[in-house]
């Protein structure tokens, strides 16, 4: 394996790492990698000093200089590939159906619960 690509799979590998612990999936969402290519995050970053230490070790995240300078180089940008993602739109209109569902039920039993104290107060 030629040392250009070794290095340009660990720069992949630490970036999956990094962007996958900045933004992690839970049962709606996916995670970072799940809804957008690495591919994308390389190219807007494209000629950065910040792509080349990734390809020079493998980073450590439970350090907080480290943590700190990624999340400053990637915030912004994460953030809005992640949310105009086909996938991350789907999973927030699919949860957004679900919160509604869950409303009008709850909402429903507590109008029977009213409806029923009311009842109650009538009789007597």
């Amino acid at each position: 394996m030629s040392s250009k690509l070794s290095k340009y799979l660990l720069m992949k590998k630490n970036l999956k790492l990094i962007l996958n612990t900045m933004i992690p999936g839970d049962n709606y969402m996916p995670c970072f990698t799940k809804a957008v290519k690495v591919e994308k995050i390389i190219k807007r970053l494209n000629n950065d000093k910040f792509l080349d230490n990734l390809k020079k070790r493998e980073i450590n995240l439970s350090k907080k200089k480290n943590w700190d300078n990624c999340v400053k180089i990637l915030g912004s940008d994460i953030i809005e590939i992640y949310f105009t993602s086909n996938s991350a739109i789907k999973s927030l209109k699919l949860k957004k159906r679900d919160d509604l569902k869950n409303v009008k039920k709850e909402n429903m039993i507590k109008l029977l619960k009213e409806v029923k104290y009311k009842k109650k107060i009538f009789r007597n």
